[in-house]
């Protein structure tokens, strides 16, 4: 009998620091080096305050926020290139159709940019996003048997609730936007 190999990420939470690096991969590009991303998620990972749980629990949005704040200040030189803003942590989209409005007016006016979106379901998962047009986005999954994937936008409800199991859910307040400064 073949037992399947564990990988990362079957037993661990740390989707939200790969998330962080894959960001900054994004907006960054190749200009990124192999030894700032080692040295990003040695800081991430320096960063986490509820340490080592996180490390099977992974991060609540407000633990994630802080992480990026004690990584900027570990960091700064990373930190200085790429901006990032938390744009609904306060003034959270009323719906699913307001969230999306303000999700592209963010591409709109940084188009060489990436998010971290809080899914819900199918599981509880950070992803980072790209805009690939208007009506569908590139979500690199940092899972081991995840890869980019192009989704639908009209398959992604933001909110509590999801019109149907067939939906994906994000969290509408949790947004962290990566661009360069």
């Amino acid at each position: 009998m073949t037992s399947i190999p564990k990988k990362q990420g079957h037993l661990d939470g740390l989707c939200g620091v790969y998330s962080i690096i894959n960001s900054f991969k994004q907006v960054l590009g190749k200009s990124l080096k192999e030894e700032d991303v080692q040295l990003l998620f040695e800081a991430c990972c320096r960063s986490v305050s509820a340490w080592p749980a996180t490390l099977w629990e992974g991060l609540e949005f407000d633990e994630l926020k802080e992480l990026i704040e004690r990584a900027k200040i570990s960091e700064p030189d990373l930190f200085k290139v790429v901006k990032v803003t938390f744009p609904f942590a306060n003034s959270t989209p009323p719906t699913s159709e307001a969230f999306w409005s303000k999700f592209h007016a963010l591409f709109e006016k940084y188009p060489e940019s990436c998010a971290i979106v809080g899914m819900t379901h199918p599981h509880f998962h950070w992803v980072a996003v790209t805009r690939k047009s208007q009506k569908q986005l590139d979500i690199h999954d940092p899972s081991p048997t995840g890869s980019v994937k192009t989704k639908n936008i009209s398959q992604i409800h933001a909110g509590d609730r999801r019109p149907s199991n067939k939906h994906w859910m994000l969290a509408r307040n949790e947004l962290v936007f990566f661009r360069k400064s």
